[in-house]
Formats: C-alpha cells, sequence, structure tokens
C-alpha cells in the first residue's frame, strides 16, 4: 500500500514536472522523494503479543520481561475489578505462552500501588513494586516478593536508605542482583508522579542496601521516570518529559561509559505523540517490549531493537552444579569477573535444593566465569570468555560436573595462558592460579604435578622461525699436540675463534703445545613447556606453598592426545598424596 501511494504521488509530481516545467517541482519531487526513504528506513516492526495476553477490548500495559524472555509482568484490565491488575505469565517448552495468571500478593491492595512501579528481576523470581501498603517509611515505598515453591511470598519492604521520607518507586535490579535503580519524587499518586529524578543503590548484603546516588544531569535532566537497566548492566532506558521529545513523556537511553552517563538519545522508533514511559529488554538484547495503543486499545507490543540502541553483548547461563560420580546437586558460588581488571561482574549461588542457578553477564573484553562448591571438598570449574570472538548475544544451557578433590585427580587448567612466543604467564591467568592455590592450602595432605605440553616440537640449526626461541648447546672437545716449544715460562691462554668455537692453549711444556678445542653446536627450538611448568611453579612458591610440595615437568609434545593443535597446548595439573 506504502508503495502504491508512493508510486501514484511520484507519477502526478512527474506529470506536474511537464506541465509547469518549473524548479519548485523539482524541489517538491526531491522532498516527497526523501521523505519517504526516510519512513522506509525509520519504520520497525511491530508485534501485538498473542490474545492470551492482550484480550480483545481490555487495556494491557507495563510490561517487565525476565532475562531469558520467557516470564513476564504486566498490568491488564482483563481482570475481576475490571481495572488494572497485576499479571505474570510464562512460555511453554514449546515457546507458547500459558495463561496468565493474578499476582495476588501484589494485586490485594491495588488501589494503594503506583501503577506504572513494578518490576521483575532477570531470573524471573522476584517482583518489585512501588506501594503505600503497610508501615511504610516514606509516602510510596519499595516493596518485593519472591516466587518460593510456586506461590509470591508476603512482601518485604527494602528499607532505608532507598525508601526515604519522600515517595520512592519504579524500581529496576539489575541483572547481576547488585544494583538498583529506581526513581524519587516530590509528588506520586497511583497513576503519575511528578519533579522526579533517578537514584542507584548498590547491595551491601542480601537485606541490606548503601545510600542511594543519584544520577548525573545528563539523566536527571527534567523529570527523569521508570528506570529500566538492560541485560549489559550499562545501559539506561528512561522515560522524561524534557522539552524536544515527540510529546508528552518519551523514552530515552543512556550509557554508562568507564563511569559517565552518554548524553540520552531519545528511542524514537517506537515514540509517539502520548505517553512512553515504559520498555523491556530481554537478554539477547535485540527485542524491545512496551506498550502501544493498537485498535482503540493499549496492547503489550513486541519490536526488534535497532543494533545502535542494543547494549554490549551478554551470556545469559541458564545450568545446574552437581556432583560428577552421584548427580546430587551442590551448593556453589557462580562467579564471573573481569580478567584484565579482576573486578568481579556478577555473583550468585546455586541452589540448595537442585543445584541450579541463573546468571547474566557482559563479554566485553575477557570474561573469567568460575563454578566453586562452597563444601571445600569438590574442584573448582572454570572457563575464558572473549568478547571479541562473541558477536551476539547467546543463551547457554550447562550441567556442571564438580570432581571430589583426591589423590589421583587429573584436571586440564583451561585458563592458564601465556604469551606468544615467551614463557610469561598472562595476566588473565591470575584469577586461576588463585583458585589453585586456594585448593593447594586446603588440602595439605596432597602435593601438586605440574605438567606441560605443545603440539609440535620443532627445531633448526638457525633461528629460521620467530617461533624458535630457545636454544640447546652441544659441546665437542678436541685435543691436539704441536712440537717446538721451549719457553718454561709461557701462562694459560683462551681465546675465541671467528666461528664461536672456543681454544684453550696450555703452552710451557717442553717439546711442544697442547691446544684443547670446544666445538659448540647450536640448536634453536620451540620448546618451552619446562620453562612454563616453572614459570607457575615460581608463582606458587611466591605465595608460600614449600617447594617440596610441587614437581613442575615440561612435556614437550611426548603426550598428544588430539588432531587439534590448541588441545595439544595444555597445561595439567595432578594431586598426589605425600609420601
Amino acid at each position: 500500500m506504502t508503495m502504491l501511494l508512493k508510486n501514484n504521488i511520484i507519477g502526478t509530481s512527474l506529470r506536474n514536472l511537464k506541465t509547469n516545467n518549473n524548479m519548485r517541482s523539482i524541489i517538491a519531487l526531491f522532498i516527497l522523494l526523501n521523505t519517504f526513504s526516510f519512513a522506509a528506513t525509520a519504520q520497525v516492526a511491530r508485534k501485538p503479543l498473542p490474545k492470551g495476553i492482550n484480550t480483545f477490548g481490555r487495556d494491557h500495559k507495563a510490561p517487565s520481561m525476565s532475562g531469558d524472555g520467557r516470564t513476564m509482568i504486566y498490568l491488564s484490565t482483563y481482570s475481576a475489578s475490571e481495572t488494572f491488575e497485576l499479571k505474570y505469565v510464562k512460555k511453554s517448552s514449546a515457546g507458547v505462552w500459558n495463561t496468565p495468571q493474578d499476582v495476588k500478593e501484589v494485586n490485594k491492595y491495588l488501589d494503594l500501588n503506583f501503577l506504572p512501579g513494578f518490576c521483575l528481576s532477570y531470573d524471573g523470581n522476584t517482583i518489585y513494586f512501588t506501594t503505600k501498603r503497610g508501615q511504610g517509611i516514606g509516602g510510596y515505598d519499595i516493596l518485593y516478593t519472591e516466587k518460593k515453591n510456586g506461590q509470591w511470598t508476603p512482601a518485604k519492604n527494602v528499607g532505608k536508605p532507598i525508601n526515604s521520607g519522600s515517595n520512592d518507586g519504579s524500581p529496576s535490579i539489575s541483572p547481576d542482583g547488585q544494583y538498583l535503580y529506581f526513581m524519587r519524587c516530590d509528588k506520586m499518586s497511583k497513576n503519575g508522579a511528578e519533579d522526579c529524578s533517578i537514584w542507584v543503590s548498590k547491595r551491601r548484603n542480601r537485606d541490606l542496601w548503601n545510600a542511594p546516588t543519584k544520577l548525573p544531569s545528563p539523566v536527571n535532566k527534567g523529570n527523569a521516570q521508570m528506570p529500566r537497566i538492560m541485560p549489559d548492566n550499562k545501559t539506561l532506558i528512561f522515560a522524561s518529559d524534557r522539552s524536544g521529545g515527540k510529546g508528552g513523556y518519551d523514552l530515552y537511553e543512556s550509557k554508562n561509559q568507564g563511569g559517565r552517563w552518554s548524553r540520552p538519545v531519545p528511542l524514537d522508533f517506537i515514540n509517539t505523540a502520548g505517553n512512553d514511559r515504559i520498555a523491556s529488554v530481554t537478554a539477547k538484547g535485540n527485542e524491545i517490549y512496551f506498550n502501544a495503543n493498537f485498535r482503540g486499545n493499549d496492547k503489550i507490543i513486541k519490536s526488534r531493537l535497532p543494533k545502535e540502541y542494543r547494549g554490549e553483548n551478554v551470556i545469559l547461563m541458564e545450568g545446574k552444579v552437581v556432583d560428577e560420580v552421584t548427580g546430587a546437586p551442590l551448593k556453589a558460588f557462580v562467579q564471573v569477573y573481569d580478567a584484565k581488571t579482576k573486578k568481579r561482574i556478577q555473583y550468585v549461588r546455586s541452589s540448595e535444593k537442585d543445584g541450579s542457578f541463573f546468571a547474566i553477564f557482559p563479554v566485553a573484553g575477557v570474561c573469567d566465569f568460575s563454578v566453586q562448591a562452597v563444601d571445600k571438598d569438590h574442584f573448582y570449574y572454570s572457563k575464558l570468555y572473549f568478547g571479541d570472538s562473541i558477536e551476539n548475544s547467546k543463551k547457554e544451557m550447562v550441567t556442571i560436573k564438580l570432581k571430589s578433590i583426591r589423590s589421583g585427580l587429573s584436571v586440564t587448567g583451561e585458563n592458564i595462558m601465556f604469551e606468544t612466543g615467551t614463557t610469561n604467564l598472562m595476566s588473565v591467568s591470575e584469577l586461576e592460579l588463585k583458585r589453585l592455590l586456594k585448593v593447594l592450602k586446603n588440602n595439605s595432605s596432597l602435593n601438586l604435578e605440574i605438567g606441560v605440553y605443545m603440539d609440535k616440537v620443532v627445531s633448526d640449526s638457525i633461528q629460521s622461525d620467530a617461533d624458535l626461541t630457545e636454544v640447546k648447546i652441544d659441546t665437542t672437545f678436541i685435543e691436539s699436540h704441536y712440537d717446538e716449544v721451549d719457553n718454561e715460562d709461557a701462562e694459560l691462554e683462551a681465546s675465541r675463534d671467528e666461528e664461536g668455537n672456543f681454544e684453550e692453549i696450555t703452552e710451557g711444556v717442553v717439546g711442544g703445545v697442547i691446544i684443547r678445542e670446544f666445538e659448540l653446536e647450536y640448536t634453536y627450538h620451540n620448546d618451552r613447556t619446562q620453562k612454563k611448568a616453572e614459570a607457575i611453579l615460581n608463582y606458587f612458591l611466591t605465595k608460600g606453598v614449600p617447594e617440596h610440595r610441587i614437581i613442575a615437568t615440561g612435556h614437550g609434545d611426548e603426550k598428544r592426545i588430539s588432531d587439534d593443535p590448541e588441545k595439544n597446548r595444555r597445561v595439567e595439573f595432578r594431586f598426589v598424596r605425600k609420601n
């Protein structure tokens, strides 16, 4: 239809050019062509969610998604009260939305709630909401309820210092659960708020939060509301009625770049002349959910998120931690560090009940992922993620099987890496070495054997390749005797000839000279395995591990295990009982 209309207008304009043949028609045609070109590129496909959620003739608003995109909360007037109530819905294993359920723990005091002020945690198990119910701290406060054994627990107040004597609401929990973004307003009612600014607080422990700080002016300019921190933990979507928008409230995006928030950019691909206040993005980062008027009612809409608005790529990981032999669930610490800065960017615990865990972490640079059992009887699991090799956000389903620590246990040090062509340990190896050091200290009855292997040993009489950094020198001894020397006071002399051979000449032997000559044969090669093993050994020695507890051996290419060179280049650790 759009193309037909475009062709009709262009055709009309061409006819005008023939009859009028003036510059104004040319300019008009140029404007029309460019207008349609811009409209075509600016349009983003919108798709309402199915009828099971968007019930005909009812309004649906304020979606908040779990990280995996399979759980959602939203407001709907399809309710017994025929007013907005909070719904919770999950997708089936086949990817179809199930029947939405009422969140009774939130809805039983619905008239006291700030309606746009709901947020679902990225793991889908906690709802944060805004209300005046109970013994509050100020006007509106932030409360939360958790889903346990299929039921929502009684709501709890997040407490001070997040909740204040003012109005605090519209919370948004970060994917690692460590930061809570929210708005603080001078005025707030059931449907709206005024004079608001956006704040953030860092978690101190499970139940306590640090004093919140106000975001700077690039974000807090005018009336800033409804923060939503995206899965990369760096990109913030929020609403504002600042000047320059399309009308009412518009959605904006700002990125935290090295501790500084960028100038907010309007999300004009979904902003309208009305009020656009809430949007939610799943962990993959390529879809955005929001509400918009569709055929006379507000509907929940899904749209592709243009690349220029997407945050950094993330890994969404759902998994279980179990014992390798018995399959029994294990309680464990799941942690992710920036391998360069050593800053922790994710921390969760697996469930004691079934060993399950859920984690989201950005993969810019190099990330060190590890799982360590709480009981200290199991060896850890670790893996490095390199951001430059991950083109898009992705989801991983894993079962991590931890080995029991015992004599004879052999493991591969996946995260032990050396600088190319050297025996220098890379800084990204430090976290792995620290974990291994902890195992040694916790198991004093075991010694450690370090074995370093490579894919193929190459040697030459000259340094024919930059990889041939090691030199082996063989010595050959030759003795010769010469007559007619009668200087009894001659001294020992030493010299090196042009080819580098070492000559030792003893003079003073009556009747002759004895010449002892050493020929040196140089062999250049790339077998650095022994020195690499010793580099790892030296790390442990500097940390106080007794030398007698560790044996370091370089094995060259004597034990190739695969046709894949990367698998042959490895570091192996073996624990053995002390003699």
